[in-house]
């Protein structure tokens, strides 16, 4: 980067830490302005990472939004995976803050996947990790979070790092809290206590007793020994931690108190704990609070600041995700200033009831990942807002020719089908195709209609069982990846306001889909080594944690094979390491092609190591194996004029054969090692398997 450059990007850091942010701001547009004139890409990532981390603190999160986009993409360009590291977590944090924490998972899913195919950022690994937990923990999927975090501890303790595992294990706690399995809270907390003591992690012993406060509430039922713990844990929170912090352990304490319906002693938590999630711009929190608070004032039959408490949510919706719709508030508030009557109130208090469920139901369906999960959250709660009796969601395949339907109705329950995209005698085909909504308010009424659709489409609606039809379609990031219907045998069921709805829902379920296409798609590629598209390390970890366990005799015998690439450091050496990846990469390619045709799993080990796991695997059939990897090897004929046993690129393999159930990890990889290490001892460019 040119010195000038870097000149201003320090200025700038030095203006940042001293919190002078509107001189960094003021710097960091100026060196934007000039890098881009200069199409110095590296310098126009960071000037538009300190734009949109300024931004973010403003609470500016469009801008920040932005900003981070724009560094993100003109680090890729440059291949600066750090630069990268730094934008996909500000992106990450930003949607955390607005409450989005399935766009969050994504970015830091992204991370992750940077992090565990370059060692370079081992250290970065921990904290992703620790973050994808936390964000799990959001969404209440709480196995999924054990997961993380237990790959965290184990990374800690690895690095003995007292200080983060006492953070590791008191999300454990928390983590076990929420599942109500107290005792394994309690025994985690306590371990979280004792490694805080010994580092002198003040803020950490806070955290300890505002989940001490919270323990006692559910298990003792002692709620004013809990809120007198909870007090001296945010006394010294306030010394010790930031703002941020002191926000987290208010949250411990009154979702503990909410969740026990101790609401009178919340409501004061709740307005404290607000106003400082105001002053810290943390969208997620304020939207928590206040339908908290929302919830309290209607049980209290205090209509007023129940009222003033839903316009502020809507706001913070509207920032946040922008589905609750203007015309909705509207109605309340006018419906509110001329409440006079109990009917009135009454009505109120029922767009308030269809508001909340919306909500609800939009968190819920963006929350999964699974479609048939979110069917059948919609078919629980849709016919109660939109007096249904048939509902569908259509989503567009991946190689986009077909369309797979999921149907309700109230007669014949869930049915599943598949329909060619091009096929028009179905009108939600129509819909997608021509990105329109349709709307039937009578199918009876065939001259409403059947100016607009052909003689079939005309007659298929005047035949149909329902009188009022709803099309509507999918979309997002203005691509059309589906559509949705909802229908009733009543005719004149469906409003403008029941489209309303229809298209709200539509946004919650095109977000999910897109999310769980996008989701699966991270995993897969996180699990994958960048050189060699193998499974990596931390795929290994979790595929013998999830398979070791079970395996029964149908699977047995099981074979473990490891072989690396003889003399790798000879031929780094003298081709140099561009090509040695090249070389890895071949060896790789050929051992996948290999093991896939008989259904195995293959890893990349190490440097040069490749792991091979083959259920059902005799000595004869490993020996078929191998042999046909070293076969193809042989025909590409690699030249290696370095190795001390052939002018050609060669592998030594170590196989061995399980006929007995395997409990733990290191137990598979030391057999094959050990066979591998005979192997070797004997002669290179051979293979030993050992029954």
């Amino acid at each position: 980067m040119d010195t000038l450059f870097q000149n201003k990007l320090n200025e700038i850091e030095e203006k940042v830490n001293g919190n002078k942010l509107a001189d960094a701001e003021k710097l960091a547009k100026e060196l934007y302005t000039q890098a881009v004139d200069k199409n110095e890409k590296a310098a126009i990532g960071y000037a538009s990472k300190y734009i949109g981390q300024i931004a973010f603190n403003k609470g500016l999160f469009q801008e920040s939004f932005e900003s981070y986009q724009r560094c993100c993409a003109n680090f890729k360009a440059i291949n600066d995976s750090k630069g990268q590291i730094y934008a996909l977590n500000g992106l990450s944090l930003l949607f955390t803050q607005i409450g989005d924490f399935r766009n969050a998972l994504k970015y830091m899913l992204e991370v992750l996947s940077i992090v565990n195919n370059e060692r370079a950022f081992e250290v970065h690994r921990f904290s992703a990790m620790n973050n994808i937990a936390l964000l799990f923990i959001n969404l209440k999927e709480y196995d999924s979070a054990l997961k993380y975090l237990n790959e965290c501890f184990l990374l800690s303790n690895k690095n003995n790092d007292l200080k983060l595992n006492a953070i590791i294990l008191f999300n454990m706690a928390e983590v076990y809290c929420y599942k109500k399995n107290y005792t394994k809270a309690k025994s985690y907390l306590e371990q979280s206590r004792k490694e805080s003591v010994i580092v002198e992690d003040k803020a950490g012993l806070s955290f300890c007793r505002s989940l001490d406060a919270a323990l006692i509430v559910l298990n003792e039922k002692n709620l004013k020994a809990a809120q007198d713990i909870f007090q001296d844990a945010l006394s010294d929170i306030y010394k010790y931690g930031t703002r941020y912090d002191v926000l987290d352990v208010y949250s411990i304490f009154y979702r503990t108190l909410y969740n026990e319906k101790e609401y009178s002693a919340v409501k004061n938590v709740l307005i404290k704990a607000l106003s400082l999630a105001e002053e810290v711009k943390s969208y997620v929190k304020q939207k928590e609070i206040c339908d908290m608070l929302q919830n309290i004032y209607k049980i209290e039959e205090d209509f007023k600041n129940a009222y003033e408490t839903l316009l502020k949510k809507q706001q913070l919706y509207e920032i946040s995700n922008s589905l609750i719709k203007d015309m909705q508030v509207n109605y309340l508030s006018e419906t509110y200033s001329t409440a006079s009557s109990k009917l009135q109130m009454e009505e109120l208090e029922s767009s308030v009831s269809t508001l909340k469920a919306l909500a609800e139901m939009g968190n819920a369906i963006t929350s999964s990942l699974d479609i048939n999960k979110i069917f059948k959250i919609l078919i629980s709660n849709l016919p109660n807002i939109l007096k249904l009796n048939s509902f569908g969601i259509a989503i567009i395949d991946n190689a986009g020719s077909k369309l797979k339907y999921h149907f309700y109705d109230d007669k014949d329950g869930i049915t599943n089908k598949t329909f060619d995209l091009d096929d028009d005698s179905i009108l939600m085909n129509l819909s997608i195709k021509a990105n329109q909504e349709i709307v039937i308010y009578d199918t009876k009424d065939i001259k409403g209609y059947k100016s607009k659709y052909n003689e079939e489409i005309a007659k298929l609606i005047y035949n149909s069982e329902c009188r009022s039809i709803l099309f509507c379609p999918l979309i997002y990031e203005n691509q059309i990846i589906g559509g949705i219907t909802a229908q009733s045998q009543i005719s004149h069921t469906f409003s403008y306001k029941n489209l309303e709805i229809l298209r709200i829902m539509a946004s919650y379920v095109s977000v999910a889909v897109t999310n769980q296409i996008k989701t699966q798609y991270l995993e897969e590629i996180s699990h994958l080594d960048g050189l060699t598209q193998l499974y990596n390390r931390h795929a290994l970890s979790e595929y013998l944690e999830e398979n070791t366990s079970i395996y029964d005799m149908e699977d047995m015998p099981l074979a473990a094979i490891m072989m690396d690439i003889d003399y790798l450091k000879q031929f780094n050496d003298n081709y140099g390491h561009v090509k040695g990846d090249t070389c890895i990469k071949t060896v790789a390619h050929i051992i996948l092609k290999v093991v896939n045709k008989y259904s195995g799993k293959a890893f990349r080990y190490g440097g040069d190591e490749f792991l091979i796991i083959m259920k059902n695997t005799d000595a004869e059939r490993c020996d078929k194996i191998i042999s046909s990897i070293y076969t193809k090897l042989e025909a590409e004929n690699l030249e290696h004029l370095y190795s001390k046993i052939s002018n050609r690129v060669t592998i030594t393999a170590g196989a061995a054969i399980i006929n007995e159930n395997i409990f733990n990890y290191k137990n598979l990889y030391h057999r094959a090692d050990e066979a591998l290490y005979e192997a070797k001892k004997k002669a290179r460019n051979t293979y030993l398997i050992k029954g």
